[in-house]
């Protein structure tokens, strides 16, 4: 079975070209994808504040996303054995 509209002749040809480029393209594109996100603001009920909830991440999900970025970057960065920039790096802390 064969689905098939019929249109009246030269509506096709009388229709209004519409010339996008691709940066509006894109841009429709991108627009498109933000509205999930933005619908997923939620109000977190500890705090009151309004947060952004990403499908697909739980708390464990990001809690474990966490260490793991943490101890890579652990790895990644010198640490330092000079002991008055360390105590310098403190008091400022402190």
């Amino acid at each position: 079975m064969e689905n098939r509209i019929d249109v009246a002749d030269g509506v096709i040809e009388d229709a209004p070209r519409v010339n996008l480029s691709r940066r509006a393209i894109i841009s429709g594109l991108a627009a498109g994808t933000v509205v999930p996100f933005i619908q997923a603001c939620t109000v977190n009920p500890v705090t009151g504040a309004n947060q952004l909830i990403l499908p697909g991440f739980d708390n464990a999900t990001l809690a474990a996303m966490s260490t793991s970025a943490w101890s890579e970057m652990k790895q990644q960065t010198p640490q330092s054995s000079d002991r008055r920039l360390v105590n310098r790096v403190n008091d400022i802390w402190e």
